[in-house]
């Protein structure tokens, strides 16, 4: 006799082999999101942290007398950053050495700090957003002949010298901080908690006018009321260099109007400076004229030179600073 075959138990059979590849299936799922989630933290989170590792000390340091758009001007801190920082800093750090002009408007934000040690003139408009700085240095002058915004939480403190041409314009929790020469020659205003060396008040960060600069500093006042490109004498380059027991400064004029004669100074501490030599100018040259003096006696350890130029009327200019570290070296009798 023929025996029927039962179907009875072929539906669990079946919804237990489905359970078992929805279990499959679900396995491999997590396993998968776990396993994305373990590249992305290795390779995409590291590679994050590595990137704004790098941005914090991404950075730009100008020397000589030059132009702000001119690649030969800066030195950045790495190599896959733009040869100049452009218009729009949003760095770490940009720092000011030499004359530097910037033909046009500058934007800071982000927290990028930019010291002037020496000076930066500015043609166009200067503003500060965000938790970006602004820090003049003693000895450091900023020219804006635009006008100067600042607005967020971003701070301008000036220790050396600070002149605006136009209006300052501040507002949001900014703060202007004040110790030393601080001009606007058109209006100055603030809104919404900006303050002033720790006040409200906009008279207790002493800014003064125009007239105010004409009468208490007049070589500032004919500095910043003349055009830079009226200097008598404009520099190429300036440097001081090791060379066995001498140091050797030289520098490059493009051109010179009425110079006199230059005067090489050096100073162990960056102030207090000595002269050195005084070397004959070229009076008036529109040709590249190159200039070198060789210190034979100089300081050990870390010393700073510069540049001072005369003119044939009296009066003088200097140019920037640099720095040299110098280790004793035995000399032949």
């Amino acid at each position: 006799m023929r025996r029927k075959r039962t179907l009875k138990h072929q539906p669990a059979v079946k919804l237990k082999s489905k359970q078992t590849l929805v279990y499959a299936a679900t396995g491999f799922a997590m396993a998968a999101i776990v396993g994305v989630g373990v590249f992305f933290y290795l390779n995409v989170g590291n590679s994050t942290s590595s990137l704004a590792k790098t941005k914090q000390n991404e950075g730009y340091t100008s020397s000589g007398q030059r132009d702000w758009s001119d690649n030969t001007t800066w030195t950045k801190s790495h190599n896959k950053m733009n040869d100049n920082p452009g218009d729009n800093l949003n760095y770490n750090f940009v720092e000011i050495y030499g004359y530097i002009n910037r033909d046009g408007d500058l934007k800071v934000r982000g927290k990028t700090k930019l010291t002037v040690h020496d000076t930066l003139w500015i043609t166009g408009d200067l503003s500060v957003t965000g938790e970006g700085s602004i820090n003049i240095e003693d000895g450091g002058v900023l020219v804006v002949e635009g006008n100067h915004a600042t607005k967020g939480r971003s701070t301008i403190h000036n220790k050396g010298k600070l002149v605006v041409k136009k209006d300052l314009v501040t507002k949001g929790g900014s703060k202007i901080i004040n110790d030393k020469d601080f001009y606007v020659f058109g209006t100055t205003s603030s809104k919404r908690g900006v303050t002033f060396n720790g006040a409200k008040n906009i008279s207790n960060a002493t800014i003064a006018n125009k007239d105010s600069l004409e009468t208490s500093n007049s070589k500032l006042y004919a500095f910043t009321t003349g055009s830079i490109l009226t200097l008598p004498t404009t520099l190429t380059y300036f440097y001081a260099r090791i060379e066995g027991p001498n140091v050797v400064v030289t520098w490059e004029s493009a051109r010179e109007l009425n110079n006199d004669f230059f005067t090489v100074e050096r100073s162990a501490v960056g102030a207090n400076f000595e002269n050195l030599a005084r070397i004959p100018g070229a009076g008036n040259s529109q040709q590249p004229t190159e200039y070198s003096y060789i210190d034979s006696n100089p300081v050990q350890g870390i010393s700073y030179y510069r540049i001072r130029q005369t003119s044939f009327n009296g009066k003088f200019e200097i140019f920037n600073t640099v720095a040299v570290f110098h280790t004793a070296i035995s000399r032949a009798d």
